[in-house]
């Protein structure tokens, strides 16, 4: 489920051309943080897509890649990691 919320979350970044501004970190971070609640409780939530936010941030530079994401099977594992 946390899978299906990150990539939901990253078609709102299909139609950007630029590297990651704050405004793109913030939307990502709202998004994930709401989308996680439930499941982890706030304090959890929010260190699980902090997590997933540099991960991201480092495998998709530009913020306008991140509609691939739901093509990469790397992602997988990312959230595996962020779930530690």
């Amino acid at each position: 489920m946390k899978l299906v919320l990150l990539i939901t979350l990253t078609l709102t970044f299909s139609s950007c051309k630029h590297a990651w501004t704050q405004k793109d970190k913030e939307a990502f971070m709202g998004g994930c943080v709401n989308g996680a609640l439930k499941e982890m409780g706030e304090a959890k939530a929010r260190s699980y897509c902090s997590c997933m936010l540099q991960k991201l941030q480092k495998r998709y530079p530009n913020a306008a890649d991140m509609k691939y994401v739901k093509n990469d099977t790397a992602v997988h594992s990312m959230a595996k990691e962020c779930m530690k």
